[in-house]
């Protein structure tokens, strides 16, 4: 079983990835929604309603206050937050594990990263769907 140190570990990691991937969406939601409003128009660049990051922002705001930048943040914290946090701890879980079985090479870490990512984003998808929906309503 797991050790009260290895319990007290994977609890700080979940805890620590949490807040960073809490702070960093929150700092980089506005270029996320800006992203998402240009990649969703067509048509003839003339007619496009944003030009370019530049006047996509500077419309948002004029339209929207600067509250429209962060459209979707909610869903997007509700996603990031849990899927840092299960990444995090299924990972380092994992890579205890794989030590426990002598499996410890560059490729194994891979592996576990790649399969806690998965179950994170496997488990997180619905929010990052909602986000984007909420980021392109004007």
């Amino acid at each position: 079983g797991l050790t009260m140190q290895t319990r007290e570990s994977s609890r700080n990691r979940l805890i620590i990835g949490s807040i960073s991937a809490g702070l960093t969406t929150l700092l980089l939601h506005p270029l996320e929604v800006v992203h998402t409003r240009l990649s969703v128009q067509q048509g003839p660049s003339e007619t496009l309603y944003y030009r370019g990051i530049t006047h996509a922002v500077r419309r948002i705001v004029a339209e929207e206050g600067a509250r429209g930048l962060y459209k979707g943040l909610a869903p997007a914290l509700a996603m990031i937050i849990p899927f840092c946090a299960i990444h995090a701890v299924l990972n380092w879980n994992l890579r205890v594990f794989a030590r426990m079985c002598d499996l410890d090479s560059k490729g194994t870490k891979v592996a576990c990263s790649a399969t806690a990512a998965a179950a994170a984003q496997l488990l997180t998808y619905p929010c990052e769907l909602i986000n984007h929906r909420m980021a392109i309503q004007h």
